[in-house]
């Protein structure tokens, strides 16, 4: 065996501040396994030690594992991901989906290395491999057996700047701008198998599009407090072994050196920002998608449809119209549905699984020529109509909850409280994610090759929001119509501009929608988040649907990294793919905008800290005090953002509405799993869980404050943020 051999052939510089080498380059001193590492590996020339029979044997499987596998991890194929490994360099260095400077690589997984269902169907790679990168809010997963995280120490959701510090066992670093990324480390609680419980880190804010990342390990301990070893193939891609004197075959010596090769300048840029690379457990690398290929479908849909609209106005017409004071919510005189025509981008008719239709090159959203006929449902208030007095309205998209549909609008309290602010109310649906649209979610869930055409079918429902924008405020559409026309025929409300206003998957994939809006500036977001993948398992809806999932994929390890892929094709739907541009930094012919986000405080089925890592992203503040002493029993609640510190604030906020649930469990795991919630409240019947707001799901107590509402009106009105709850924390009523 010869002396490890140097890895370094041209060093490259990492544009790296002195805080961030600082921070990465210390060593411990408190006796932890960073001690332990650091004797280990004194950077002496003394030759690393020999691969024992075990590390021989795993390296042996690098045989069976074939073309587009991560060598570094021979148990599982896409393991770890996401990785450099699943891409190939496009030579072209634009985006796949625009002529737009794209990463310079493209997606390139194969199609038996995908997860397979219990029908042996392996997925589709197919649209996935349209990507130059992966998601800016993927899970990155790996496997250590037996890990035990609290012993390792590794940063929590409860206390990221550990994720930060000079002895952060987990490391996730930008090696396009040389800077720490905050994030935390979880396992697969779900996870029945221990063999199949795979670690998961979280980044907590969205990745920098385009960017490039490298991930690492050190320091882990499993649960007898044992020191976790590299995996074979990286201990000898990290200790420079010589490969010519391992007893493994020629095709795995092959395999390993590739990836050797492909590793030596990320283990170099780390070493330079001073990470001490000879301690580390794993570490690899990736690149996330470009702007192009997050949204750059949807906003070529976006300028197609609406640059239409300055010759052909939108085409509305009414097939509906309610004004019987008894069926219609307090304040509301009249109720108008009807259909409005949009570009239609998908194949076939438009219905539930249509995929999306490309021009001749593959890579841009081609218009059919043909027309969507989408529905609406107006909410017109008394007092626009003349019934009572307040004169004209103001004009507010709706944005409806998960798998919902316009109906919701019709709402008795949404309808009352538009009207006590005299604002008109518009829904349609989100087409990928509405009523119509379960039928083919559940059958995707049993087969995710055919979860593309869910995603196509979202980016479709976003543009149907834009253009019922569009057809509000434009005077040749919907103001034209007697319905829409008070009793002297002049227009009812005002068409100089619309507002957003969504709840649930209404602010997920509204949040999506506000970011590439060029009709409206102000939103707001009741129980927003972003990243299904970090979302679905943390809510009580997901049990439903893993239902479906879970036997169709029933690998714990799959399941997970379903959730990584499925991430990929999600981020052009909703909030994940889009929230870097949500307020500053606008997309090309688009606006900058404000927000209003509205959290729930334990909230049962969107996760308040996918709120947070969106704020946290955009710099958004926050009202102080959030929450009263004793509520939050993180260690370092809100992490990362700044308070409002005067009022009336400009700009955007979040606000943290608490009508006394119990605090949310850290993992992925819904609130109604955690300890306490069994302990307290699984006895309890459905009614008296209801009752009692310990147990009780606050998902709906934001939008029915009233403090809310009258914040959300002056919004709208103004564009400045008032402080509803008088210098205190904001409290909702419990409704169970």
């Amino acid at each position: 065996m010869q002396p490890p051999t140097t890895r370094r052939q041209a060093p490259l510089a990492v544009a790296a501040t002195a805080l961030t080498v600082a921070l990465l380059g210390a060593s411990c001193t408190d006796g932890t396994a960073s001690d332990r590492t650091a004797e280990e590996s004194t950077g002496s020339d003394t030759a690393a030690p020999e691969l024992s029979t075990t590390e021989l044997q795993a390296l042996t499987r690098l045989d069976d594992q074939g073309p587009g596998c991560d060598a570094l991890d021979t148990t599982r194929c896409l393991l770890p991901f996401p990785s450099g490994t699943y891409t190939m360099s496009d030579d072209s260095g634009t985006s796949s989906v625009s002529s737009e400077k794209g990463t310079g690589r493209t997606v390139a997984f194969v199609e038996k290395n995908m997860p397979a269902n219990a029908d042996d169907v392996h997925i589709d790679p197919t649209e996935w491999n349209r990507n130059d990168g992966f998601s800016p809010n993927t899970p990155i997963l790996t496997y250590f057996p037996n890990v035990d995280l609290e012993r390792s120490a590794t940063p929590t959701e409860g206390e990221l700047s550990v994720s930060m510090s000079a002895d952060s066992p987990s490391v996730l670093f930008d090696l396009t701008d040389g800077k720490q990324i905050p994030h935390w480390v979880e396992v697969d609680q779900r996870a029945e198998d221990p063999a199949e419980r795979l670690t998961i880190m979280r980044p907590a804010v969205s990745l920098p599009e385009g960017h490039h990342f490298a991930v690492a390990y050190r320091d882990l301990l499993d649960e007898r407090g044992r020191a976790i070893p590299p995996s074979a193939a990286f201990r000898a891609i990290r200790d420079g072994l010589d490969l010519d004197e391992v007893d493994v075959s020629a095709g795995a010596k092959a395999t390993l050196g590739e990836r050797s090769d492909e590793l030596a300048p990320v283990l170099d840029q780390l070493d330079e920002a001073g990470v001490d690379t000879a301690g580390l457990i794993v570490a690899w690398d990736f690149t996330v998608a470009s702007t192009s290929s997050l949204s750059g479908r949807l906003l070529s849909m976006r300028n197609a449809a609406l640059k239409a609209t300055e010759k052909q106005p939108v085409v509305v017409k009414v097939t509906g119209t309610e004004e019987n004071p008894t069926k219609l919510p307090k304040g509301i005189g009249r109720k108008v549905t009807g259909t409005f025509a949009l570009p239609l981008f998908l194949k076939g008719k438009g219905e539930p699984g249509s995929p999306m239709t490309y021009d001749k090159d593959g890579t841009t959203p081609k218009a059919t020529g043909t027309t969507y006929q989408a529905g609406f449902t107006c909410m017109l208030t008394n007092a626009q109509l003349g019934n009572e007095l307040g004169g004209k309205a103001r004009a507010v998209v709706y944005g409806h909850g998960l798998l919902g549909s316009r109906d919701e609008v019709a709402g008795n309290d949404l309808g009352a409280n538009a009207a006590s602010g005299n604002q008109m109310y518009c829904a349609t649906d989100w087409l990928g994610m509405s009523t119509q649209d379960i039928g083919y979610a559940t059958e995707a869930l049993g087969d995710l090759s055919k979860f593309p055409a869910m995603a196509d079918r979202m980016q479709q429902g976003i543009l149907a929001q834009l253009v019922l924008a569009r057809a509000i405020i434009d005077p040749r559409s919907l103001p034209q119509l007697p319905q829409f026309r008070n009793k002297d025929g002049s227009v009812s409300y005002f068409t100089d501009e619309v507002f957003f206003d969504g709840n649930s998957q209404g602010a997920i994939m509204g949040a999506a929608a506000t970011a590439v809006a060029t009709d409206w500036k102000r939103a707001t977001l009741g129980v927003p988040g972003m990243n299904y993948s970090t979302l679905l398992q943390r809510s009580t809806d997901w049990a439903t649907y893993a239902a479906v999932m879970d036997p169709a994929y029933p690998s714990d390890a799959d399941r997970q990294l379903v959730f990584g892929l499925l991430q990929m094709l999600w981020d052009r739907g909703e909030a994940g793919g889009y929230v870097q541009h949500l307020t500053s930094n606008p997309y090309p012919k688009t606006p900058e905008h404000q927000v209003i986000f509205a959290v729930a405080f334990g909230d049962h089925q969107v996760a308040p800290v996918t709120a947070e890592n969106m704020a946290r992203m955009l710099k958004i503040p926050f009202h102080e005090p959030s929450l009263a002493d004793g509520r939050d029993p993180r260690e370092e609640p809100l992490w990362g953002l700044d308070p409002i510190t005067d009022y009336p604030a400009d700009g955007s906020a979040l606000f943290y509405w608490d009508s006394g649930a119990l605090a949310p469990p850290p993992g992925n795991v819904s609130p109604t799993m955690s300890d306490e919630w069994i302990d307290t409240c699984s006895s309890l019947s459905e009614d008296e869980v209801d009752a009692d707001a310990k147990c009780a799901d606050p998902h709906e107590d934001p939008r029915r404050a009233i403090g809310f509402v009258t914040q959300k009106q002056t919004f709208f009105e103004t564009g400045t943020i008032i402080d509803p709850c008088g210098g205190e924390p904001c409290r909702a009523k419990p409704t169970g």
